[in-house]
Formats: structure tokens, sequence, C-alpha cells
């Protein structure tokens, strides 16, 4: 499945991850980063849910999960960087 093929509530949770990779780009503290953390284990029960429920099939749900889980491997990344300094 590719991003121009997702469901209109597809769209609306892709969209959501990329603002938070723009958050993300410019958080410079911990709280900062733990909420956009939050945000993202928020859409990612809604992302579940929807999937439990038959609005997100299989393979959107897959590329949808995956982009979520990147940015919050990349979050996790930022929150143990900004640690350091």
């Amino acid at each position: 499945m590719r991003v121009s093929e997702l469901s209109v509530v597809g769209g609306v949770i892709f969209d959501s991850g990329m603002n938070c990779i723009s958050d993300l780009f410019h958080a410079t503290t911990y709280k900062e980063i733990r909420k956009i953390l939050e945000d993202l284990l928020t859409q990612s029960d809604k992302l579940q849910q929807l999937r439990n429920d038959g609005i997100i099939l299989n393979d959107e749900f897959s590329l949808l999960n995956k982009h979520l889980l990147s940015i919050g491997s990349y979050a996790i990344n930022r929150y143990f960087h900004i640690q350091e300094e």
C-alpha cells in the first residue's frame, strides 16, 4: 500500500504523524518530547481501535503502524539525545 492509497481516516492519522515529526524537530525539552510521545501513543491506540472496528484494513494498518513506530523511535532517540546534552 502507498500513502496515496490511504483512506480519508488513514490520511488523517498519517498527517498527524507527520505533524509529530515537525514538532520533534523543534522540541528542545524532555517535557515537549514526552508530550509528543504521549500523542503518538494516543494515535496508536486510535489506530488499533479503528482496525478492531474494521474501519482500517490490514494493509493500511500495517503502513500506518510502521509510520507511527518509526516516529516513536525517532522521538525516543531525540529524548535521549537531549538528555546527553
